[in-house]
């Protein structure tokens, strides 16, 4: 009956060891359906994103006084990525949000980039990069990327006059293990910095999605055997 400012999230599995993780966001306008499968993604399913959360990272929390802001009559979705044990299990969870108080402050909102449209040649590798030039100067709150199998590694760098800061370097790269990437304290950026985020992908004999298989031509698509190139910067106007 009223916007709610969400400060974070928790969850809790009915069976811990059924969730790999959880992407959380609110629905697009025109989605009815109460569930329906996904290919790792949520294309065409929501219209703003909000957090993700999995096994052993730190719960998804917001620095005191900056909250999300979900307005009336907004849906929530959330993408569940289960794994199987090879017996039955109880797949339930609960989601529990934490509200601030009063107004919640400074509103914080995600700033996301995609590369559409790109090939992974057959035996070959294959760099994609995005880029977000600053308007304003922000705190950088978290980062979430977005890739399927073919993803190696993924490197993000916050570049200006100064130099260049590493935000996120991943060593391996899984898609398995999307959880919050919420950096202890905000990363302060001015106005201007360019955020650049690298996806490396393997398409070669050696690649793991490839093993026991010649390896083909790869496109980018919304299939569990395409691959995607999408970066999710969380912020706060300084």
């Amino acid at each position: 009956d009223r916007d709610m400012n969400i400060r974070g999230f928790d969850v809790v599995p009915d069976d811990p060891k059924s969730i790999r993780h959880i992407l959380l966001a609110v629905a697009s306008a025109d989605v009815k359906d109460q569930a329906w499968p996904t290919t790792g993604t949520l294309d065409g399913k929501a219209s703003r994103f909000i957090g993700a959360w999995a096994p052993g990272y730190p719960a998804f929390r917001l620095p005191d006084g900056v909250s999300l802001r979900v307005k009336q009559g907004e849906r929530l979705v959330a993408q569940v990525l289960y794994q199987t044990s090879g017996r039955a299990i109880d797949s339930g969870f609960r989601i529990g949000l934490y509200q601030s108080k009063g107004e919640g402050g400074r509103e914080a909102y995600w700033v996301s980039r995609e590369a559409k449209e790109f090939r992974i040649h057959a035996y070959s590798s294959l760099t994609v990069s995005t880029t977000v030039v600053l308007e304003r100067d922000v705190e950088l709150l978290a980062v979430v990327p977005e890739a399927r199998f073919f993803a190696y590694v993924i490197d993000v760098q916050a570049k200006s006059g100064s130099g260049a800061k590493t935000l996120l370097q991943t060593v391996k790269w899984s898609p398995y293990w999307n959880g919050s990437l919420v950096f202890p304290t905000p990363v302060p950026l001015s106005k201007g910095t360019e955020i650049v985020s690298s996806t490396v992908y393997e398409n070669e004999l050696h690649s793991p999605i490839n093993e026991g298989l010649r390896p083909r031509l790869v496109h980018s698509g919304p299939g569990l055997d395409q691959e995607v190139c999408r970066t999710h910067y969380l912020v706060v106007d300084r």
